[in-house]
């Protein structure tokens, strides 16, 4: 049997869009996450150096990130302690998925905002990603 990296690497090369669906954890991705970027992040498989530097290997590919979180992270002050997103972009840019679609549910522990507003807000942002892709 294949290792388990392996067949995560098979199924991102097999993909023309990769829905990533993160909630936040203490400001990051869960440890969950971070295991698979872990098992995907492969030298020779996704991602490769040269003298120019590295070189990701997924080119063509598109990626979408459904981002979570109980504080509203688009306000400036919270944007500065984002290491969910930018990281989550960072990877992806680094094993060569360029084409990158943030799709957001912050504040769902926020009182003026909740869970109910946080879900229609990401279904709007679906919608208008769905409405200009077609």
């Amino acid at each position: 049997m294949p290792q388990p990296s392996l067949l995560y690497i098979e199924e991102l090369k097999q993909a023309d869009i990769i829905v990533f669906a993160s909630p936040m954890h203490n400001f990051s991705v869960t440890s969950l996450m971070k295991n698979y970027i872990d098992q995907i992040c492969r030298f020779g498989l996704t991602f490769s150096y040269s003298e120019q530097g590295p070189s990701g290997l997924l080119q063509g590919k598109q990626a979408v990130i459904i981002a979570s979180a109980g504080a509203d992270m688009a306000t400036p002050e919270m944007q500065a302690v984002d290491f969910q997103v930018p990281y989550l972009k960072q990877v992806l840019g680094f094993i060569g998925i360029a084409n990158i679609k943030v799709i957001t549910a912050y504040g769902i522990s926020m009182p003026h905002i909740g869970g109910e507003l946080a879900t229609e807000r990401a279904k709007a942002q679906v919608d208008q990603w769905l409405g200009s892709a077609a």
